[in-house]
């Protein structure tokens, strides 16, 4: 849907197979965003929120599309208008609709999350999802670059192993004034 054909033909026909899939909606949300072709304009997403067949959805489903929608202009203002301040304020305009994967993710990594709210955000966004290794990639990395390494790099370390991109990047990819960084806070820290 989002990489290939018209994602309304896809819709469409992923509603005559499964009407009631919100996953296809989500989808099409997501197709939707402002950068991929919007410029900005986040009209598209909230008019889709308008369409009769979601203003019929049950009221979970509703309060998930309008959190993820949201989060994908919080997303649009973080990274593309680096907004700061309005991407945090719509992240938190999200969450207080419902929590989901992508603010929550999002709020234990921002700047100015201490280390009590970023193990809150981590445990609600595991009770959404126990088996999100990027969660727990997201905590490790929060852990790693303000000041309890061990703890960071054990966890990137156990969410590598259980295959997470972000986590096998850190340790592959990951610039070498970086890593010193990281295991130079570690060192200082063990006191070598």
């Amino acid at each position: 849907m989002i990489f290939g054909q018209d994602p309304w033909d896809v819709y469409a026909e992923g509603l005559k197979r499964c009407l009631g899939s919100i996953r296809i909606r989500e989808l099409l949300l997501q197709a939707l965003r402002a950068e991929w072709g919007g410029k900005g304009d986040f009209q598209a997403m909230r008019a889709f929120l308008t369409r009769p067949e979601i203003r019929s959805l049950p009221e979970a489903q509703l309060k998930r599309l309008t959190a993820l929608e949201l989060t994908h202009e919080a997303h649009y203002q973080q990274y593309f208008e680096k907004d700061q301040g309005e991407a945090d304020r719509l992240y938190l305009e999200s969450l207080a609709v419902m929590p989901t994967l992508p603010a929550l993710c999002y709020m234990i990594d921002r700047p100015g999350t201490n280390m009590a709210k970023a193990e809150d955000y981590a445990r609600q966004a595991l009770e959404l999802d126990p088996s999100n290794n990027s969660v727990r990639t997201t905590l490790g990395v929060w852990h790693a670059v303000h000041g309890r390494s061990s703890r960071g790099l054990k966890l990137l370390k156990e969410t590598r192993t259980w295959g997470d991109p972000v986590a096998t990047d850190f340790f592959r990819f990951r610039s070498p004034v970086a890593q010193l960084f990281v295991y130079g806070r570690l060192i200082i820290r063990l006191g070598f």
